[in-house]
């Protein structure tokens, strides 16, 4: 995830799949369809909830206040958080 801390004007976030040793057929394509993120504030009240099916995501304009924020990935391997943390 980058730039962090963040002005939100643009956040970029890679996600690296792991092979699943549950897969007999390791089919990497086939787990890389879905991924959801949305982002927390320190309440819990969430602040942004999007669906993409793409690794490489780009996010504009998050409009959000000056704080502490977590980040939530899901997808098929499970559930990721990251902190991030948005200043002027």
């Amino acid at each position: 995830m980058s730039p962090n801390p963040n002005t939100g004007d643009h956040l970029t976030l890679t996600i690296d799949y792991p092979i699943d040793p549950c897969d007999d057929n390791n089919d990497l394509p086939r787990q890389q369809v879905r991924n959801t993120v949305e982002i927390h504030d320190i309440y819990g009240s969430k602040k942004f909830s999007k669906e993409y099916t793409s690794n490489n995501i780009s996010i504009a304009n998050l409009r959000l206040r000056t704080g502490v924020y977590v980040v939530h990935i899901t997808n098929v391997n499970g559930v990721k958080k990251e902190k991030m943390l948005m200043i002027e």
